[in-house]
């Protein structure tokens, strides 16, 4: 009885052989430290929201009306890849 690969999306929808599925760079020096950045960045914006609780809302609130717009958009180009 053969297994079912998991379904990896990205992984499952391109042709095998043009791609390499290599996760090698997952362990590179440049992406830790890209990503050690972006928890780095989210934990201060969370000890200062801590601070100044409320600050960055209006800024968000102004962008309400635009999101159901940028959302279809983003579900339309992921269907269409």
């Amino acid at each position: 009885m053969k297994l079912l690969a998991p379904p990896f999306a990205q992984e499952n929808w391109t042709p095998r052989g043009e791609h390499p599925l290599d996760w090698a760079f997952a362990g590179e020096t440049a992406t830790l430290a890209l990503l050690a950045g972006a928890v780095g960045l989210t934990g201060l914006i969370r000890l200062l929201a801590k601070r100044w609780p409320g600050v960055d809302v209006p800024a968000l609130a102004r962008l309400a009306p635009y999101m159901p717009f940028a959302i279809r958009i983003h579900l339309a180009v992921s269907l269409l890849s």
